[in-house]
């Protein structure tokens, strides 16, 4: 009889102590069913007003709305188990739902927002807020469609010059620009047996391309004489033996890639592939000249009067210009970024002498009556 009673004691008394462990989340509920909606209409908005949800994403963060998320009382409180920690239910209309789609395309713009998986997204914050958590931090990477994962940011078109270059672009993979770390070109093709000439030229075509998207730090060396592929400004020049290297920082938490396709024409076109950007990046060029040095070799027998430049009481002056002299350029390379909401922003990315001509003139000086 005794042992009867102390198992039915010991029942009931887990039953009760079940009871009372009833939970949403952090939300207390316990064994008094007749007040779990008020206590859930009361703690819920505390939470709603108390939680940050941040979005992510190169580096913009965007605080979410959570008064989006309307409570669903009637499928929460439906759905209890009692002596579990349960879940919440969530629901956002479509109305919210297309104010949380504005506030995502103002920040991100359109390209950007056109990728955006939104049901997925949605489906994350609703799981999170379904177990009550206060914070998170949304790496909106993980919310791009399938078919936006490795667009086209920027392409260019490089004329190829000698076979050879042709031959090892041919064998050459897409190179990675690993995220959040700097990029160096002699690293990268280490397993190539490339010599400088080609990897100068796949150096030279990359800035051309990275000096219009979002790295940074661009540190290499340029050509005195500039090779036939090359062009002013836009010309590396790499030499394995002594560290001639293109290097530059990648500052996102997302990985890029760049890859050669050899085209028709003796052509080349190369891409940079990636998330799509935010911002849009344009670079520009602003001279600024220098002036050539000149040079004067006496010549006597310059006596010509088409060569006469001065004539005083004293001396007549006759010059002949054998080499026309071109300015010392220094070039200043800046990024013109522009952001969704029309912001532009100028940033120095790096200078560049273009070595001058020294002008060379012929010069006689002859003195009045000794013509």
């Amino acid at each position: 009889m005794s042992l009867l009673f102390m198992t039915i004691i010991l029942h009931g008394f887990r039953i009760h102590t079940d009871m009372e462990s009833t939970r949403v989340g952090h939300i207390y509920l316990g064994n008094r069913k007749n007040s779990y909606e008020n206590t859930l209409n009361q703690q819920i908005p505390l939470f709603i007003q108390n939680s940050r949800y941040y979005i992510d994403y190169q580096d913009v963060l965007v605080e979410v709305d959570l008064e989006y998320f309307d409570f669903d009382l009637t499928s929460t409180i439906n759905r209890l188990s009692s002596g579990n920690n349960n879940q919440a239910y969530f629901m956002i209309s479509e109305t919210n739902k297309s104010m949380l789609e504005d506030d995502l395309l103002t920040s991100y713009g359109i390209s950007v927002f056109n990728s955006i998986d939104i049901d997925k997204l949605l489906g994350h914050i609703q799981n999170n807020l379904s177990i009550l958590k206060h914070y998170h931090e949304i790496d909106l990477a993980n919310y791009i469609k399938d078919t936006h994962l490795n667009q086209t940011l920027n392409y260019i078109n490089h004329e190829l010059i000698t076979s050879s270059i042709r031959n090892d672009l041919a064998i050459l993979d897409p190179i990675t620009i690993e995220s959040s770390s700097y990029f160096s070109l002699l690293d990268e093709l280490s397993i190539y047996d490339f010599d400088n000439e080609t990897l100068s030229y796949i150096a030279s075509a990359i800035l051309n391309l990275a000096i219009e998207s979002h790295f940074s730090g661009f540190i290499f060396n340029q050509f005195d004489n500039l090779p036939n592929w090359s062009f002013p400004g836009i010309n590396v020049r790499i030499l394995s033996a002594t560290g001639f290297d293109l290097s530059f920082y990648n500052p996102y938490s997302l990985e890029y890639a760049i890859e050669f396709e050899l085209k028709a024409n003796n052509e080349v076109e190369v891409r940079l592939l990636g998330l799509p950007y935010i911002n849009s990046y344009e670079f520009n060029m602003v001279n600024l000249a220098v002036s050539y040095n000149t040079t004067y070799i006496e010549d006597d027998s310059l006596i010509d009067e088409i060569y006469k430049v001065l004539e005083s009481e004293t001396e007549i002056i006759y010059q002949k210009t054998l080499v026309n002299g071109v300015d010392d350029t220094i070039i200043r390379y800046e990024r013109i970024t522009s952001s969704p909401n029309a912001l532009e922003e100028s940033t120095i990315l790096f200078f560049q002498r273009v070595k001058g001509v020294t002008e060379v003139i012929s010069e006689n000086v002859v003195p009045k009556g000794s013509e």
